[in-house]
């Protein structure tokens, strides 16, 4: 789909390139992707941090990655090798076609249905424990886990007050002690709130998690 949306816009984008982006979007998410491509849109094409992966002179360890891009370092670094090399690529045209294909908002255009109806169960979830969410996760593939918990979060960026615990937090934490990926990108947007009293424990018991 992306490829002919390319052709027919004119856009020189090869079929590696775009696969390559659409592997990263799926294996790490909604949080790591925008991050990548505001790293593109602020770097004008050229993401420093990409050609430092791309080095072979640049120890991976001593690379600075977004925190976004620490839920799977053993991928990163596999990922950064894939051909195509994007250290001299402007890759702005790319990072504008996958916004237009798929939009970051509209998770469920990459979700099975299984997966949506687990965010749509989880969201309703108001207590602490629940032994019927827990058997719908185990039941449902842990591929689907991250686009998941994708889904939540745009749930949850709704949201206007956060003074009260909402309907679906729980649901969002069950879920983020399964699954380490999960886990640090709702780490990363609670951070992000206003901190309230109520989230206090659940940042500390998620940390725990990690």
């Amino acid at each position: 789909m992306r490829k002919k949306t390319a052709h027919r816009r004119g856009m020189q984008l090869d079929e590696k390139t775009i696969i390559k982006l659409v592997i990263f979007e799926r294996c790490l998410g909604t949080q790591a992707t925008n991050k990548l491509y505001e790293l593109i849109d602020k770097e004008n094409g050229y993401p420093k941090v990409l050609a430092d992966l791309e080095n072979p002179e640049v120890e991976f360890d001593e690379i600075k990655l977004p925190e976004e891009w620490k839920l799977d370092l053993a991928f990163i670094d596999k990922w950064s090798k894939l051909p195509p090399m994007f250290t001299e690529m402007d890759l702005t045209p790319a990072a504008y076609l996958s916004r237009e294909s798929i939009p970051m908002g509209a998770v469920n255009a990459v979700m099975s249905g299984a997966a949506q109806k687990l965010v749509e169960e989880l969201m309703k979830q108001k207590v602490r424990v629940s032994g019927v969410n827990s058997t719908a996760i185990t039941t449902t593939p842990k591929e689907e886990y991250l686009s998941v918990m994708d889904g939540l979060i745009e749930n949850f960026k709704l949201i206007g007050d956060w003074t009260e615990r909402p309907t679906g937090i729980y649901g969002a934490v069950l879920l983020a002690k399964q699954d380490d990926k999960c886990c640090l990108n709702l780490l990363t947007f609670l951070k992000s709130l206003p901190r309230q009293r109520w989230l206090n424990p659940i940042l500390k018991e998620l940390e725990g998690t990690k």
